[in-house]
């Protein structure tokens, strides 16, 4: 519609020209060629203003239902994957790519014993909590929450997008999380009589990045030895614990202050690995 517009006022405009021309070359001016034309050209003006208000309505009505998809499936889809499904950079197709990332889990220490002897609802409120803490920490230094498994959170780092120095900000919340955890286990304690703490494994290695699943139910989310790895440390975890293993210590060692644990043999794994506990950060 704008593009018509503009054509009918180029014709107005080169007519006007014209006119011009012509009676500068010794025509006599005809007032009435003026008044239509100026009406004309009136009439477009109005036009394009009722064209320029429509294309701004659509284009709030395009960013408003984009930013009800992301407030929507933000929910149930990591927000970086909702953002690159609307700007088509994020596939929607099953398959995936091997990208390096860094990978942390976490879960609660005694969930199992607390959730048999108390209500459900009960259940549901505590792990809440741990889950906002757990949550919060990997959405601040750039991490996308994967998965809830039960009382458990799966995040990955430096995907979909770009995330600099992705290890070294997965170690900061796996901190955070032990930092705020001293305060939720107060309130956890006053409300619910039980003391419940993190564990948590970090790793960081190559893994298949993208869509799994079937044609009508998928999850963008890893997998892999990497994936694999990070889940058996923080199984190895103990209460308060959060155990890096050696591909993430020599990426981060510069930063980090850890307690050398040796070797750990884990499940399905041929070598045994070697492990560090993260205890801080240096000062810079």
């Amino acid at each position: 519609m704008a593009t018509d517009i503009f054509d009918d006022e180029q014709k107005v405009h080169d007519e006007a020209v014209a006119h011009v021309k012509a009676v500068k070359n010794g025509e006599s001016f005809d007032f009435d060629k003026y008044v239509g034309l100026t009406k004309e050209y009136g009439r477009l003006l109005k036009q394009l203003r009722r064209s320029t208000k429509m294309a701004d309505r659509i284009a709030t009505g395009i960013y408003e239902d984009n930013l009800g998809i992301k407030n929507i499936f933000g929910r149930f889809v990591p927000g970086d994957v909702v953002e690159g499904m609307i700007a088509g950079n994020v596939s929607i197709q099953l398959g995936g790519v091997l990208r390096r990332v860094t990978v942390l889990f976490v879960d609660i220490r005694g969930f199992t014993a607390f959730s048999e002897v108390n209500p459900p609802e009960k259940v549901v409120e505590m792990v809440n909590r741990y889950l906002n803490l757990t949550s919060r920490s990997i959405q601040e230094y750039g991490g996308m929450i994967d998965k809830y498994i039960g009382d458990a959170t799966m995040a990955v780092f430096n995907t979909p997008n770009d995330l600099e120095n992705h290890t070294l900000c997965a170690v900061k919340a796996a901190l955070e999380m032990k930092k705020g955890s001293i305060k939720l286990r107060e309130e956890i304690t006053r409300d619910f009589g039980v003391d419940l703490q993190f564990g948590i494994g970090v790793n960081v290695g190559e893994a298949i990045v993208g869509n799994m699943g079937s044609d009508f139910r998928m999850d963008y989310t890893v997998i892999g030895d990497t994936v694999n790895t990070a889940a058996r440390l923080e199984a190895n975890a103990q209460e308060g614990q959060i155990i890096i293993s050696q591909a993430v210590y020599e990426t981060v060692k510069d930063h980090v202050i850890v307690e050398d644990l040796g070797e750990l043999t884990v499940k399905n794994k041929k070598d045994s690995i070697h492990i560090y506990e993260l205890t801080g950060l240096q000062e810079s």
